[in-house]
Protein backbone atom coordinates (compact mmCIF):
# COMPACT_ATOMS: atom_id res chain seq x y z
CA UNK A 1 0.00 0.00 0.00
CA UNK A 2 2.68 2.31 -0.44
CA UNK A 3 2.19 4.80 -3.10
CA UNK A 4 5.75 5.56 -4.35
CA UNK A 5 6.04 1.52 -4.94
CA UNK A 6 2.39 1.38 -6.42
CA UNK A 7 3.62 4.13 -8.82
CA UNK A 8 6.70 2.13 -9.67
CA UNK A 9 4.68 -1.07 -10.30
CA UNK A 10 2.33 0.98 -12.74
CA UNK A 11 5.41 1.86 -14.83
CA UNK A 12 7.39 -1.46 -15.19
CA UNK A 13 3.87 -3.95 -15.22
CA UNK A 14 3.67 -5.27 -18.54
CA UNK A 15 -0.39 -6.22 -18.10
CA UNK A 16 -1.65 -3.53 -16.57
CA UNK A 17 1.27 -0.37 -16.67
CA UNK A 18 3.50 0.92 -18.62
CA UNK A 19 5.97 -1.63 -18.96
CA UNK A 20 5.94 -2.53 -22.91
CA UNK A 21 7.20 1.24 -23.13
CA UNK A 22 8.98 1.78 -20.19
CA UNK A 23 12.46 0.19 -19.45
CA UNK A 24 13.34 -0.05 -15.95
CA UNK A 25 16.88 1.86 -16.18
CA UNK A 26 15.02 5.24 -17.34
CA UNK A 27 13.26 5.38 -13.75
CA UNK A 28 14.71 6.98 -10.83
CA UNK A 29 14.88 4.29 -8.96
CA UNK A 30 16.83 5.92 -6.06
CA UNK A 31 14.83 9.21 -5.46
CA UNK A 32 11.58 6.96 -5.45
CA UNK A 33 13.17 5.02 -2.81
CA UNK A 34 13.51 8.13 -0.53
CA UNK A 35 9.74 9.00 -0.86
CA UNK A 36 9.06 5.20 -0.50
CA UNK A 37 10.55 5.51 2.61
CA UNK A 38 9.02 8.67 3.71
CA UNK A 39 5.43 7.39 3.15
CA UNK A 40 6.46 4.12 5.48
CA UNK A 41 7.78 6.85 8.06
CA UNK A 42 10.29 4.90 8.84
CA UNK A 43 13.88 5.96 10.96
CA UNK A 44 17.29 5.99 9.09
CA UNK A 45 18.09 2.47 9.98
CA UNK A 46 14.62 1.38 8.41
CA UNK A 47 12.72 0.83 11.24
CA UNK A 48 9.30 1.61 11.27
CA UNK A 49 8.24 5.28 13.38
CA UNK A 50 4.95 5.97 11.80
CA UNK A 51 2.76 8.78 12.40
CA UNK A 52 -0.50 8.97 14.86
CA UNK A 53 -4.05 7.15 13.41
CA UNK A 54 -7.35 8.02 14.44
CA UNK A 55 -7.21 4.62 16.81
CA UNK A 56 -4.43 5.77 19.08
CA UNK A 57 -2.07 3.73 17.46
CA UNK A 58 0.78 3.83 14.59
CA UNK A 59 0.06 3.69 10.72
CA UNK A 60 2.33 4.87 7.77
CA UNK A 61 2.49 8.76 6.66
CA UNK A 62 1.01 7.85 3.63
CA UNK A 63 -0.65 4.74 1.93
CA UNK A 64 -2.92 4.35 -0.75
CA UNK A 65 -5.73 1.45 -1.33
CA UNK A 66 -7.53 1.82 -4.57
CA UNK A 67 -9.08 -0.94 -6.71
CA UNK A 68 -8.46 0.18 -10.77
CA UNK A 69 -11.48 -1.70 -12.26
CA UNK A 70 -12.24 1.05 -15.38
CA UNK A 71 -9.81 1.21 -18.32
CA UNK A 72 -8.59 4.87 -17.91
CA UNK A 73 -5.77 7.29 -18.75
CA UNK A 74 -2.44 5.78 -17.70
CA UNK A 75 -0.85 9.22 -17.60
CA UNK A 76 -4.18 10.86 -15.13
CA UNK A 77 -3.69 7.49 -12.96
CA UNK A 78 0.54 8.03 -12.39
CA UNK A 79 -0.11 11.53 -11.12
CA UNK A 80 -3.51 10.93 -8.97
CA UNK A 81 -1.01 8.08 -7.52
CA UNK A 82 1.78 10.84 -6.91
CA UNK A 83 -0.58 13.33 -5.70
CA UNK A 84 -1.04 10.79 -2.54
CA UNK A 85 2.24 11.47 -1.37
CA UNK A 86 2.06 15.48 -2.12
CA UNK A 87 4.51 14.58 -5.22
CA UNK A 88 4.91 14.90 -8.89
CA UNK A 89 6.26 12.59 -11.73
CA UNK A 90 7.79 14.48 -14.39
CA UNK A 91 9.53 13.20 -17.89
CA UNK A 92 13.07 14.51 -18.38
CA UNK A 93 15.49 13.50 -20.86
CA UNK A 94 14.36 10.37 -21.19
CA UNK A 95 14.29 9.55 -17.78
CA UNK A 96 11.06 9.22 -15.42
CA UNK A 97 12.01 11.41 -12.22
CA UNK A 98 9.67 12.06 -8.98
CA UNK A 99 9.63 14.78 -6.64
CA UNK A 100 7.93 14.98 -2.86
CA UNK A 101 7.33 17.77 -0.24
CA UNK A 102 10.60 15.91 1.92
CA UNK A 103 12.05 19.20 3.94
CA UNK A 104 15.48 19.12 2.29
CA UNK A 105 17.95 21.97 1.91
CA UNK A 106 18.18 24.61 -0.72
CA UNK A 107 20.25 24.02 -4.16
CA UNK A 108 20.83 27.16 -5.35
CA UNK A 109 19.91 30.59 -3.84
CA UNK A 110 18.63 33.60 -5.71
CA UNK A 111 19.20 37.49 -4.82
CA UNK A 112 19.02 40.48 -6.94
CA UNK A 113 22.38 39.74 -8.63
CA UNK A 114 21.63 36.67 -10.78
CA UNK A 115 18.21 37.45 -11.79
CA UNK A 116 17.51 39.85 -15.05
CA UNK A 117 16.75 43.44 -14.35
CA UNK A 118 17.42 42.59 -10.28
CA UNK A 119 13.60 42.45 -9.56
CA UNK A 120 11.29 39.39 -8.30
CA UNK A 121 7.64 39.93 -8.82
CA UNK A 122 5.42 38.62 -6.38
CA UNK A 123 1.70 37.71 -6.46
CA UNK A 124 -0.52 36.29 -3.46
CA UNK A 125 -3.47 34.40 -3.46
CA UNK A 126 -7.40 35.85 -3.29
CA UNK A 127 -8.49 35.96 0.06
CA UNK A 128 -11.55 33.66 -0.46
CA UNK A 129 -8.83 30.89 -1.47
CA UNK A 130 -7.17 31.28 1.27
CA UNK A 131 -9.95 28.68 3.35
CA UNK A 132 -10.59 27.78 6.77
CA UNK A 133 -13.07 24.59 6.45
CA UNK A 134 -11.31 21.50 4.41
CA UNK A 135 -13.90 18.38 3.92
CA UNK A 136 -11.74 15.80 2.81
CA UNK A 137 -13.72 12.31 1.36
CA UNK A 138 -12.07 8.92 2.11
CA UNK A 139 -13.82 5.69 2.34
CA UNK A 140 -13.27 4.19 6.18
CA UNK A 141 -11.13 0.88 5.80
CA UNK A 142 -12.50 0.71 9.81
CA UNK A 143 -16.56 0.50 8.23
CA UNK A 144 -16.74 -1.38 5.52
CA UNK A 145 -15.08 1.14 3.03
CA UNK A 146 -18.10 3.60 3.24
CA UNK A 147 -17.74 6.91 2.06
CA UNK A 148 -17.37 9.45 4.58
CA UNK A 149 -15.86 13.34 4.87
CA UNK A 150 -13.29 14.07 7.38
CA UNK A 151 -14.22 17.80 8.24
CA UNK A 152 -10.96 19.87 9.02
CA UNK A 153 -11.22 23.76 10.36
CA UNK A 154 -9.57 26.70 11.73
CA UNK A 155 -11.67 27.87 14.39
CA UNK A 156 -9.64 30.97 15.08
CA UNK A 157 -9.60 31.76 11.68
CA UNK A 158 -13.55 31.18 11.09
CA UNK A 159 -13.86 33.92 14.05
CA UNK A 160 -12.22 36.24 12.14
CA UNK A 161 -13.35 36.10 8.84
CA UNK A 162 -16.38 33.55 8.33
CA UNK A 163 -16.99 30.32 6.95
CA UNK A 164 -14.56 29.78 3.91
CA UNK A 165 -14.72 25.62 2.77
CA UNK A 166 -13.40 23.79 0.03
CA UNK A 167 -13.67 20.33 -0.82
CA UNK A 168 -11.05 17.30 -1.15
CA UNK A 169 -12.36 14.29 -3.39
CA UNK A 170 -9.23 11.70 -1.80
CA UNK A 171 -7.77 9.25 -4.54
CA UNK A 172 -7.22 5.60 -2.42
CA UNK A 173 -7.30 7.04 0.80
CA UNK A 174 -9.35 4.85 3.31
CA UNK A 175 -7.65 6.57 6.58
CA UNK A 176 -9.43 8.97 8.95
CA UNK A 177 -6.16 10.34 10.01
CA UNK A 178 -4.34 10.35 6.53
CA UNK A 179 -7.53 12.10 5.58
CA UNK A 180 -7.52 14.57 8.46
CA UNK A 181 -3.90 15.23 7.44
CA UNK A 182 -4.79 16.12 4.25
CA UNK A 183 -6.96 18.76 5.80
CA UNK A 184 -4.30 20.10 7.33
CA UNK A 185 -2.34 20.85 4.60
CA UNK A 186 -4.50 22.15 2.40
CA UNK A 187 -5.43 24.59 5.41
CA UNK A 188 -1.86 25.25 5.79
CA UNK A 189 -0.73 25.50 2.48
CA UNK A 190 -3.92 27.89 1.71
CA UNK A 191 -3.12 30.29 4.34
CA UNK A 192 0.68 30.14 5.11
CA UNK A 193 2.12 29.09 1.70
CA UNK A 194 -0.14 32.39 -0.26
CA UNK A 195 2.74 34.17 -2.34
CA UNK A 196 4.58 33.16 -5.56
CA UNK A 197 6.98 34.58 -6.53
CA UNK A 198 8.87 34.81 -10.47
CA UNK A 199 11.79 35.63 -12.06
CA UNK A 200 14.27 34.99 -14.98
CA UNK A 201 17.21 33.81 -14.09
CA UNK A 202 20.60 32.60 -16.03
CA UNK A 203 22.36 29.33 -16.53
CA UNK A 204 22.36 28.46 -13.25
CA UNK A 205 18.78 27.51 -13.47
CA UNK A 206 19.65 24.65 -15.75
CA UNK A 207 21.41 23.04 -12.92
CA UNK A 208 17.58 22.61 -11.16
CA UNK A 209 14.38 20.43 -11.80
CA UNK A 210 11.09 20.50 -10.69
CA UNK A 211 10.72 19.79 -7.02
CA UNK A 212 14.04 21.54 -6.06
CA UNK A 213 13.86 24.14 -3.09
CA UNK A 214 15.66 27.61 -3.59
CA UNK A 215 15.97 30.21 -1.54
CA UNK A 216 15.48 34.14 -2.29
CA UNK A 217 17.44 36.89 -0.67
CA UNK A 218 15.49 40.18 -1.66
CA UNK A 219 17.05 43.19 -0.88
CA UNK A 220 13.94 45.47 -1.78
CA UNK A 221 12.04 42.90 0.25
CA UNK A 222 14.14 42.87 3.39
CA UNK A 223 15.64 46.09 2.90
CA UNK A 224 19.21 44.35 3.74
CA UNK A 225 21.80 43.50 0.94
CA UNK A 226 24.28 40.53 2.39
CA UNK A 227 25.24 39.15 -0.64
CA UNK A 228 27.39 39.94 -4.05
CA UNK A 229 28.94 38.10 -6.78
CA UNK A 230 32.53 36.60 -7.64
CA UNK A 231 34.04 38.59 -10.64
CA UNK A 232 37.13 36.93 -10.97
CA UNK A 233 39.12 34.47 -8.78
CA UNK A 234 43.45 34.91 -8.35
CA UNK A 235 44.44 31.87 -7.00
CA UNK A 236 48.25 32.41 -7.42
CA UNK A 237 47.77 35.32 -5.14
CA UNK A 238 44.82 33.96 -3.26
CA UNK A 239 42.75 37.11 -3.93
CA UNK A 240 39.06 37.00 -5.01
CA UNK A 241 37.28 40.00 -6.57
CA UNK A 242 34.09 40.74 -5.84
CA UNK A 243 31.64 43.27 -7.21
CA UNK A 244 31.13 45.37 -4.10
CA UNK A 245 33.31 46.63 -0.66
CA UNK A 246 33.26 43.83 1.91
CA UNK A 247 31.93 45.06 4.77
CA UNK A 248 33.32 42.51 7.76
CA UNK A 249 30.92 41.76 10.91
CA UNK A 250 27.79 41.65 8.61
CA UNK A 251 27.57 38.02 8.24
Amino acid sequence: DNPAWVLFDMLINIGYGLGSFVDPSQINIWELYKIGRFCDAVDKNGYFQGVNNSLGGKEPRYSINVVLADKINVFETLSAIASVFRGNIFFSNSYFDFTDDRLKPPVLEFNNSNVKDGFFNYTNSRKDEEFNVVEVSYLDDQDNFKPKIEYVENSDDIRKRGILSTRIDSFGVTSKSLANRIGKHVLYATTKENQAVSFVGGLETLFLKPGDLVSIDDELKTRQKNFGRILSVDPENRIVHINQKFVTGTF
